[in-house]
């Protein structure tokens, strides 16, 4: 995957934001909702308005709506905004979480396809995947999307981009544009799996851009407790450059949370794959496997949100929680100008056939004195037929942490296989 000129991608993709903006613009395709018809058009008592939609929509010409939202509502549809752009009320200090760009307003929906849209400064989340809180879980199962498709969309300035539910399956998310995202760009929460994103373009996000002075830390990419999911063909630019310098933002975090408001995650962020991707200027680090390992309860003193999680007392660290992400394949990527390209909290993680490029500290380090602490240091981690400008030098593994670092020539057929390391290109 050659080298790419980032900041000329970014001002072209920039540029077609800009020209969609032409004066906000009422909607006249859809009639008012009245009758207690709730199907295909605009409620406008509401704030946003919504822009109900139960069968296939397709947006007229390219319009600006400010103020509105759009309510998926039934499954196998099509949403065509045709260029158009939603804009909400502006990231604040203070989030709101109705205001939304697009959000799911039916329970198990299927086969949705929502494409050419353009979702900007909404102060809770561009496009939120989850059914209702009312019908997402019946009798203890949880109701989930399924084969979602989200093609040529942008996000750019909003509190958080794309919000992909629990239990969500079979999500292809290509060609869209996350940029400038207070918090995270795109989230994958719990139990989801299966979920593709590709061929996409990643820029300053959870740098916490909106409000002077915060720095969430966030990523472009969250995968939590979230299983076989595919990172491919993506661009990631990241914050080492910007004003944003204090900010430990990333651009993929694989972790599992500590059970924060009470919601159990059973399973950790495992068998993900991250490959033909270029991670170009991160301040932090570009790919963080098993993030929170080690972790405080940052909320330890609200019951409400705190850590409900099994922790551990370590002596001279205090209560800490363990994090959870394995199998976890990093492969045929390009790290450029990277403070660290790749680090790593947890077992049985491999980093394959990468390119690292002028890497400030490690191209990979394994580390964790929590984990050292509890007597169970960090095993089996693999980097295996990488090139670096520094040769061997920042493969680096510290606290008793395994980092083997091989060619497959060296290693067994069967343990590739067994390890689902590829055999070839």
């Amino acid at each position: 995957m050659a080298h790419l000129n980032l900041s000329s991608i970014y001002l072209v993709l920039l540029s077609i934001f800009i020209s969609f903006i032409a004066g906000a613009e009422p909607i006249t395709f859809l009639p008012e909702c009245e009758n207690g018809n709730n199907c295909d058009c605009i409620k406008s008592n509401t704030q946003p308005k919504r822009i109900n939609v139960c069968s296939d929509i397709f947006f007229p010409e390219q319009l600006e709506l400010v103020g509105y939202s759009i309510h998926v509502k039934n499954s196998n549809i099509l949403i065509d905004c045709a260029g158009s752009t939603l804009k909400g009320e502006g990231v604040t200090g203070i989030p709101n979480s109705n205001d939304i760009g697009l959000r799911v307003a039916g329970h198990e929906l299927q086969d949705v396809h929502i494409q050419n849209c353009h979702f900007s400064d909404f102060n809770g989340k561009g496009l939120r995947l989850i059914p209702p809180n009312i019908t997402m879980v019946i009798n203890g199962i949880y109701r989930p999307l399924r084969r979602f498709t989200i093609t040529n969309v942008t996000v750019d300035s909003s509190r958080e981009g794309i919000y992909i539910g629990t239990g969500s399956e079979d999500f292809l998310i290509d060609q869209v544009s996350v940029s400038r995202t207070y918090s995270a760009g795109i989230y994958l929460e719990h139990d989801s799996k299966n979920t593709t994103i590709q061929y996409s373009f990643f820029y300053l996000n959870g740098s916490g851009f909106g409000v002077q002075g915060s720095y969430p830390n966030r990523e472009d990419i969250a995968i939590d407790s979230s299983y076989h999911n595919t990172v491919r063909h993506n661009l990631f630019y990241g914050n080492k450059r910007s004003s944003y310098e204090a900010a430990r933002s990333a651009a993929v975090r694989l972790y599992k949370n500590c059970g924060e408001r009470g919601i159990t995650r059973k399973n950790g962020s495992d068998s993900n794959i991250i490959t033909h991707n270029n991670f170009y200027n991160y301040a932090y680090t570009a790919v963080h496997i098993a993030s929170r390992q080690g972790m405080k309860d940052p909320n330890a003193n609200n019951e409400e949100i705190a850590c409900t999680d099994q922790s551990y007392y370590v002596s001279g660290l205090g209560d800490r929680y363990r994090d959870y992400a394995k199998y976890n394949r990093v492969e045929n990527n390009i790290f450029l100008d990277n403070f660290r390209s790749v680090v790593i909290h947890d077992d049985l993680n491999f980093v394959i056939r990468n390119s690292f490029n002028n890497s400030t500290e490690y191209d990979v380090a394994v580390a964790s004195e929590f984990r050292k602490l509890l007597g169970q240091p960090i095993g089996y981690v693999m980097a295996i037929d990488n090139t670096s400008d520094a040769g061997n030098n920042k493969l680096r593994a510290f606290h008793d942490s395994e980092l083997i670092v091989s060619n497959r020539g060296e290693l067994p057929e069967y343990f590739l296989q067994s390890y689902f390391i590829p055999l070839g290109d």
